[in-house]
């Protein structure tokens, strides 16, 4: 499962390569965003991910919105474990246990 918010970081990576590696690589991230779950960004998503931004600016540690999408659609939709290489920024959200790879 992972996010709206995460297929379009996968496909800005995408789009940084260079043009004769794109169409291999999108092929294969095509193919595993079909086999996959993703959590749409919704209006109770919204809110979450709002709060969730609310709540880190008030209290000094801001992150980049996208990590608070992240975040308030995994929360909007019942989950609590995040696995990801950014620890720094989601370990600062109340409710989520980061675990990284």
């Amino acid at each position: 499962t992972t996010t709206r918010i995460n297929v379009f970081e996968i496909l800005l990576g995408v789009f940084l390569r260079r043009d004769r590696e794109k169409q291999k690589f999108s092929e294969k991230v095509r193919s595993f965003m079909d086999s996959i779950i993703i959590l749409e960004l919704d209006e109770i998503s919204c809110i979450q991910s709002a709060k969730i931004n609310g709540d880190l600016i008030k209290s000094g540690k801001e992150i980049e919105s996208t990590d608070c999408l992240t975040a308030g659609i995994m929360v909007a939709n019942g989950c609590n474990t995040i696995i990801t290489k950014n620890v720094n920024h989601f370990k600062r959200i109340k409710g989520i246990k980061v675990e990284t790879y």
